[in-house]
């Protein structure tokens, strides 16, 4: 059965619409696998910084625990070797507070992490955003030139300029949904980002209040 000439660019366009579809299914997975790969890269910077802050910490509070039993043991043999119980206790309290310390750096640098995480986790879905919106948008550009110039091959006159202009008016308004929808999708994400560096920062704030709280106390007893 002959096809009507109407009918032909339709079903060339029918193909010409999934060949775009899938061209845009498979930028948007690139887009997915870029900013999975970013987000990995970033967390597995902020933990080796973490991991050698924690190193650094740790070993200055080793050399001050090596540095106070030192001046101990000298105090020792300066009393001919007397036990000075007066001095033991100095020692004791010292590593206590020398791990006091330790562990308030450590929370510390625990939570300035964590806030640098999300700071930068915001950078990266912003610049994601403006990029993914850059990308598809020079797609739709090029797969509506496609689709125009398929129909001004098998169609002429007045039926192409109507097709164009509809063409256009939905091309415009797949455009203008998308842009919509990842500008929606992203002031969510940093809507939440934001809530949780505030939370982050309050918890941290607590943290280090907790531990000034029980250095007081401990001074008190003293």
């Amino acid at each position: 059965m002959q096809k009507e000439a109407h009918e032909v660019p339709a079903a060339v366009l029918t193909v010409v619409e999934e060949k775009h579809q899938g061209e845009l299914d498979d930028l948007l997975m690139r887009l997915y696998e870029q900013r999975a790969r970013e987000l990995r890269d970033l967390v597995l910077t902020l933990l080796e910084e973490k991991v050698q802050g924690e190193r650094v910490i740790a070993e200055e509070h080793k050399q001050r625990r090596a540095a106070a039993e030192a001046l101990s043991a000298a105090a020792a043999l300066q009393s001919g070797g007397v036990p000075d119980e007066a001095a033991a206790k100095k020692l004791v309290e010292e590593k206590e507070k020398l791990a006091e310390e330790e562990r308030r750096a450590l929370a510390a640098l625990a939570g300035d992490t964590q806030l640098r995480r999300a700071e930068r986790e915001q950078g990266l879905a912003e610049a994601a955003l403006g990029r993914e919106n850059r990308l598809v948008a020079a797609l739709q550009g090029e797969q509506l030139d496609e689709r125009k110039r398929v129909v001004e091959e098998r169609l002429h006159g007045a039926l192409v300029a109507g097709l164009l202009e509809e063409m256009n008016a939905e091309e415009e308004a797949e455009l203008t949904a998308f842009k919509a929808e990842q500008e929606a999708a992203a002031a969510a994400q940093l809507k939440e980002m934001e809530a949780q560096r505030a939370a982050l920062q309050a918890e941290l704030a607590a943290e280090l209040a907790r531990l000034d709280g029980l250095r007081g106390k401990a001074d008190a007893l003293e």
